[in-house]
């Protein structure tokens, strides 16, 4: 079914906004507290500096009349006509200069340009607008997530979308298609169709294994949308495919619901019962359950103020073979610490829970930086932690280096920047088909 442009978009941001609000605004202030101004306050270009200021909306005629600032309007009609023309570059330039970090004027400008411009210019002013993003964050998902919205919409036919998009933002653009077209389709329709769905990232639209992975993920999370945050429905689709593919649909899933839960108190969760629903899933899904649900055992463990608390909490976990991915979970949120002044503070926080699962606390530091940063810097955090835990960082650094290759070769360059010949050897044998990929 054919849905209005325009209806596509409002839709999907509908439910974008319903679902993600909260982190998103929080995300966007903390990227751009100096471009956001209080109530009763504007953003104006003083002219000696070239840069945006807060000023008051009552003083903004005066302020451009004594050649202060740069006149708004007269901004708006340069940015315009700059949009006029069939440069992508300079389009992109525009309305990332006009919208600021206001993605809801972003999807605005692009709706024009995908009405006005032919398909090439409008397809290349979204790869200009998504480089401008990661240039300034390279996770800049919530960007990705409403050019993913855009993409849908402009072609909306969710398999074409989902061909068109790429990595850029952290695989988000994906996550925007999805959910926006299952958002889409249960709003128009009130259902969707299940066999559908499950061809959407099959390999006649994604090209790659880290491709389809993304796909999947935000497979995940558009389901989870669809069936409004009961996680056993949607687990029952994943449950269609087998390995890392699978992982790759529930953790879609359950990434979607705990940030609902964060977000709003509701969804699969219960208060009294921290490790529910992950108590509760089947086998195959637990450890992935526990990679998100211990955000919520880290909200829990602010109020004692100590990492040492986390890890206490994931020692409650039963089966105790799942403990590992909680461990993993905690070595997530160290990536940002390493990367800091405080790199072996990082390092240390991981040594201060069990050490027969220490290892995959730096597994999971090891991860992010391979995943935003690149392989290098992700080998030179394997090589910095203690030799008891080398092994296991490199083997599943093995496994992350299979996922984004498709051929041997690639993967032999990617395990190359490893010195160490066993620790290469290592890289060169994990296998996503080898047990979990963490």
């Amino acid at each position: 079914m054919q849905y209005p442009f325009l209806a596509v978009i409002f839709l999907g941001m509908f439910v974008f906004f319903n679902a993600n609000a909260d982190s998103i605004n929080q995300y966007d202030y903390e990227k751009s507290e100096e471009k956001l101004c209080k109530e009763g306050h504007t953003n104006l270009v003083k002219k000696t500096t070239q840069k945006s200021v807060c000023v008051k909306i009552t003083s903004v005629e005066k302020l451009v009349q004594r050649g202060w600032a740069e006149d708004p309007q007269a901004h708006l009609k340069i940015s315009n006509s700059i949009e006029k023309q069939n440069d992508p570059v300079l389009i992109s330039k525009s309305i990332d200069e006009q919208c600021q970090f206001d993605m809801d004027c972003v999807v605005s400008r692009m709706l024009k340009i995908g009405e006005t411009h032919e398909q090439e210019i409008f397809e290349d002013t979204v790869l200009e607008l998504l480089a401008i993003y990661e240039k300034r964050n390279t996770m800049c998902h919530s960007e990705g997530h409403h050019m993913g919205m855009v993409l849908y919409a402009y072609y909306d036919d969710v398999n074409k979308a989902v061909s068109m998009a790429g990595l850029e933002c952290g695989g988000a653009l994906y996550h925007g298609i999805l959910e926006t077209h299952f958002g889409v389709e249960k709003f128009f329709e009130n259902s969707f169709d299940e066999f559908q769905a499950n061809k959407i990232c099959t390999e006649e639209f994604v090209d790659s294994k880290i491709k389809k992975w993304e796909c999947l993920h935000g497979l995940g999370h558009g389901l989870t949308v669809a069936y409004e945050y009961d996680v056993f429905e949607p687990l029952k689709f994943c449950n269609s495919f087998e390995g890392w593919e699978l992982q790759a649909c529930a953790r879609g899933v359950f990434m979607e619901n705990i940030i609902h839960v964060r977000n709003t108190s509701e969804g699969t969760f219960d208060q009294n019962d921290m490790f529910y629903p992950c108590n509760s899933v089947e086998e195959q899904f637990v450890g992935d359950c526990y990679l998100y649900q211990t955000f919520y055992l880290q909200t829990l463990s602010r109020g004692f103020g100590s990492v040492e608390t986390t890890f206490s909490l994931c020692e409650g976990i039963e089966p105790k073979e799942f403990i590992k991915f909680c461990y993993v979970a905690i070595g997530e949120s160290m990536a940002d610490l390493y990367l800091s002044i405080a790199s072996q503070l990082a390092i240390d926080n991981c040594q201060k829970g069990d050490p027969q699962y220490e290892a995959y606390c730096y597994v999971g530091t090891m991860r992010i930086l391979a995943d935003q940063k690149n392989s290098k810097h992700a080998i030179d955090y394997c090589n910095s932690v203690p030799k008891d835990g080398q092994k296991t960082c490199f083997e599943y650094f093995g496994k992350w280096a299979d996922l984004i290759s498709e051929t041997p070769e690639e993967k032999t360059l990617i395990c190359s920047d490893i010195q160490d010949e066993t620790h290469f050897e290592q890289c060169q044998k994990s296998s996503l088909n080898d047990g979990d990929f963490l």
